[in-house]
């Protein structure tokens, strides 16, 4: 009867979707933002350990061509292992420190 609002905003944009990509492509920092944390907390995680993983394959890579030189992960004549290059290459994507054992 008094017309009170009832909290809702009602905008309704008609070329939206014409846009969105656009958008999406410009400003991808901002859309990712805006995206429900049930996808983005998986995608950013997703995107974390494949960044980790890649670096930890570029050690393995890395050591196993220069197999002579002792790196300190693994011994020499021996390529460090996938675990060694995984721990060796989050510490180094957190800057932890490098406290590996050995």
């Amino acid at each position: 009867p008094f017309h009170q609002s009832n909290n809702l905003v009602k905008i309704k944009n008609i070329r939206q979707a014409k846009h969105l990509w656009k958008l999406v492509m410009i400003d991808w920092f901002h859309s990712l933002l805006r995206l429900p944390p049930f996808i983005s907390v998986p995608f950013l995680l997703t995107l974390w350990i494949v960044c980790v993983t890649f670096f930890a394959g570029i050690y393995m890579y890395v050591d196993f061509v220069n197999i002579d030189i002792d790196c300190g992960l693994g011994g020499i004549g021996h390529p460090i292992a996938f675990a060694g290059a995984f721990a060796f290459s989050l510490e180094t994507c957190t800057t932890v420190g490098y406290s590996l054992p050995g």
